[in-house]
C-alpha cells in the first residue's frame, strides 16, 4: 500500500488502498470539491502522522478534487490541487 504526502495527487485502482502522510506540525482536515466515495464528509489527519488506510470500492473510477485546511480554515497546499485519481480497471 502507497502512502502520498496530503498535499500530492493519488492515483489508485478501484479496489485499491493507500495512506496519506500529514507533514505538517498541525492538523489537516482533507474534504471532497463535491462528492467522493467515502461515507465520512472529511477525513482529520493529526500532525506528523498518517491516515489510517482509506480503501477504494471496487465500482468507483474518476477524479476527486480535494481541499486541504489547517484548524484555522487556511489552505495547508497553496500552488498545489490534490485530488485523488481512480484509474479503470484494466
Amino acid at each position: 500500500m502507497a502512502t502520498f504526502n496530503v498535499c500530492d495527487t493519488v492515483t489508485v485502482p478501484p479496489g485499491g488502498s493507500f495512506t496519506w502522510r500529514n507533514p505538517f506540525t498541525q492538523p489537516v482536515t482533507i474534504t471532497p470539491e463535491g462528492t467522493w466515495f467515502l461515507p465520512e464528509s472529511s477525513i482529520i489527519i493529526p500532525a506528523g502522522a498518517s491516515s489510517v488506510p482509506v480503501s477504494i470500492p471496487a465500482t468507483v473510477s474518476g477524479t476527486y478534487n480535494l481541499s486541504v485546511t489547517f484548524p484555522n480554515g487556511a489552505n495547508a497546499c497553496p500552488g498545489k490541487h490534490p485530488k485523488i485519481i481512480v484509474g479503470s480497471a484494466k
